[in-house]
């Protein structure tokens, strides 16, 4: 999910590591650099903020910011991306 809540898109948890998180995208990927990783299955989300390190084809590998890890509502999630 965008930083500021303007798109939204699913894709497919490979591999996650403490530090990163390697994905593969259901489209092309975004310019965004920076954006949320909202895992959703069960329950309220649970997110990390992510800087895109590489692509390559629909596999990306992303980094978390380390300072950034935390567990809300959807709907409180997108209220404060909008405030941004």
């Amino acid at each position: 999910m965008a930083i500021d809540g303007t798109w939204c898109r699913d894709c497919q948890l490979i591999d996650v590591s403490e530090t990163g998180a390697q994905i593969r995208l259901t489209g092309p990927a975004v310019n965004d650099t920076e954006f949320f990783l909202l895992l959703t299955n069960f329950g309220d989300p649970v997110f990390r903020m992510c800087i895109r390190r590489w692509v390559d084809g629909t596999l990306m590998g992303v980094s978390f910011h380390r300072d950034f890890i935390g567990a809300k509502p959807l709907a409180q999630l997108r209220r404060e991306a909008e405030l941004v």
